[in-house]
């Protein structure tokens, strides 16, 4: 198959990439080539400007893809800029939990895209949780024709410094500074970026469409992973009202409803099967 990846240089793009050549896939990233990758010449690179009409234009007139992930698309225009000019015969749009405002366990219908008030707009015109509700609606109401699915990711999590949320906590406990942290019992939704990457590969042959949750099974709170932290490291946590605020911070409690993945035959790990060794890892680059 002929796959474009818009992005593609981030930690799950990295992993996408990786599933998708050990598949023997046929990959295009496009990306403003800011960032170098890894994959040498076992790729095609197109640069672009993901939000320029014309630079998309320019790119993608003759060209055509089976699939085409987007991990770029922040708002209504996003999308529109998109799907105006390239031509795919399946759009996955990579999204958010962030869609929703609900608490508790969270079912993909508890956001229906395609009733929801279009706005069109830039990203900078939203938060970003408008700005992903924008970009699903457009796509589920002016381009309904268009086979896509829409895959709503929890917090997601890698071993790369710049992907590990979890390092923020890790640091300041080991240096013993201060954290202000709004939300200690969240109970909170994560996934790592590996088996992000890993799932949307799969998707790549699925003949399914429609809005997707992926996540492990099972939750977390802040206070247990600074609890966990403590125990490793021998070090006491500084909470307090100070202006270093957590990334974690303003996370709502949400379980997300597996009962749709879960009738498909991809298999994902428990929360509990991965997230210590992540911590245990974050931890030794302190110790």
């Amino acid at each position: 198959m002929k796959i474009l990846i818009l992005g593609g240089t981030n930690d799950v793009g990295i992993h996408l990439v990786n599933q998708l050549l050990k598949k023997k896939q046929k990959v295009t990233i496009a990306t403003r080539g800011m960032h170098d990758d890894p994959f040498e010449d076992q790729v095609t690179r197109i640069k672009i400007d993901r939000y320029d009409v014309n630079s998309i234009k320019d790119a993608f007139f003759d060209k055509k893809f089976d699939v085409v992930y987007d991990f770029l698309a922040y708002c209504s225009n996003d999308i529109k800029i998109a799907l105006n000019s390239i031509h795919c015969k399946t759009y996955i749009l990579v999204s958010s939990i962030a869609v929703y405002e609900d608490e508790g366990e969270i079912r993909e219908d508890f956001f229906l895209p395609y009733r929801y008030r279009i706005k069109m707009g830039e990203a900078s015109d939203f938060s970003y949780a408008e700005g992903k509700r924008q970009a699903e609606a457009v796509l589920s109401q002016i381009y309904d024709a268009q086979k896509s699915l829409t895959i709503r990711f929890p917090i997601l999590l890698g071993e790369a410094k710049e992907s590990n949320l979890l390092d923020y906590y890790v640091d300041h406990i080991v240096h013993e500074q201060p954290m202000y942290i709004d939300n200690m019992d969240a109970k909170l939704s994560f996934f790592p970026n590996q088996e992000a990457g890993r799932f949307l590969a799969f998707l790549a042959s699925a003949k399914q469409e429609g809005v997707y949750h992926i996540s492990s099974k099972g939750n977390m709170t802040v206070r247990q992973i600074i609890q966990y932290i403590e125990e490793k490291t021998n070090k006491k946590a500084c909470i307090c009202e100070c202006d270093d605020a957590a990334p974690l911070n303003g996370m709502k409690s949400q379980t997300l409803y597996l009962g749709k993945v879960n009738r498909l035959t991809f298999k994902n790990k428990p929360l509990e099967k991965w997230m210590y060794d992540l911590l245990d890892h974050t931890i030794a680059q302190y110790m």
